[in-house]
């Protein structure tokens, strides 16, 4: 697929195509603050236009990606998975209820998910004694900074701490959970320190290795995998879905434009969840900026 012009009027929208362990099926985009939830707890935020060269993002992460530009190309990028810049026109075609403002919700040190993408306990204070198990397990049972641990300390205590506070719109979620003890909890200053993501150090932080996984659940349940949205239930995407397979299995060269009709269809009605990622994210895995974002 060919580099766009670097020409500022050629505008891509850059989508992500993942699932997670669950086998959900994430649609991230680069996006933007667009404003608030009527209780000011989450930001409300919408796919953001980006040059061709946002690509230099995902080559310093040594992530592949593609270009769209016709029905065709966005036939394999659907099939495949994994990041791509597609062509603006075609994007907001396709993809007009994903591309548009969405209830954003902070998912670790940056970028946001949608609701749906939490599991139900993320949303009460309080962790689950299941939870609080898998997080003392990560940490390794002992405090995140001064590194003691109960079984060397009789006295110690060990907290699960919300490093966004629950107050500002954190969330019950492992990403944003750490094991530190009574000592260091209460002597925390500022008690919000986003500096303690760092602690959090296993595998899911490695953004290449969360990107892999994340195009190989996506493979196992995309485009060809099973449906369960209700129009599939009818037959109407299902039809679609059989016209799509036999496009791919003949590798044709052009996407006929019935079985690109119901593609639009099916990827507008089936139970995609969004996340989205501001620029602050990159700039917490990459080590310098570049200027790759129209103003």
């Amino acid at each position: 697929m060919k580099h766009p012009s670097s020409d500022p009027d050629n505008l891509c929208h850059a989508i992500t195509l993942t699932a997670d362990q669950n086998f959900r099926v994430e649609f991230g985009t680069y996006s933007q603050w667009v404003g608030w939830t009527e209780d000011n707890r989450y930001e409300i935020r919408q796919s953001r236009l980006v040059y061709s060269d946002y690509t230099k993002i995902w080559e310093k992460l040594e992530m592949p990606y593609y270009f769209v530009h016709k029905p065709d190309e966005l036939l394999v990028f659907l099939v495949a998975g994994g990041n791509a810049l597609v062509e603006r026109k075609l994007a907001e075609e396709v993809f007009p209820g994903l591309l548009g403002p969405q209830i954003s919700i902070p998912d670790g040190q940056a970028g946001y998910k949608s609701p749906g993408l939490f599991d139900e306990p993320a949303f009460r204070r309080a962790p689950t004694p299941r939870l609080r198990m898998q997080i003392f397990k990560r940490d390794d049972r002992r405090c995140r900074i001064c590194g003691r641990r109960p079984d060397d300390n009789s006295d110690l205590v060990l907290h699960v701490h919300h490093i966004r506070p629950w107050e500002k719109g954190g969330v019950t979620d492992p990403a944003n959970l750490i094991t530190i003890c009574h000592t260091c909890h209460s002597g925390l200053d500022p008690h919000e320190d986003h500096s303690l993501f760092r602690y959090i150090s296993s595998a899911e932080n490695d953004p290449l290795l969360t990107f892999s996984h994340g195009v190989s659940n996506y493979r196992k349940v995309g485009l060809l995998g099973p449906v369960n949205d209700e129009k599939s239930k009818r037959g109407e995407d299902e039809d679609a879905r059989n016209s799509l397979s036999k496009t791919v299995c003949r590798g044709a060269p052009i996407l006929p434009h019935a079985a690109f009709a119901g593609l639009t269809r099916l990827f507008i009605s089936a139970p995609f969840f969004r996340s989205t990622t501001p620029m602050s994210y990159w700039l917490c895995k990459l080590s310098q900026n570049c200027a790759l974002l129209p103003k």
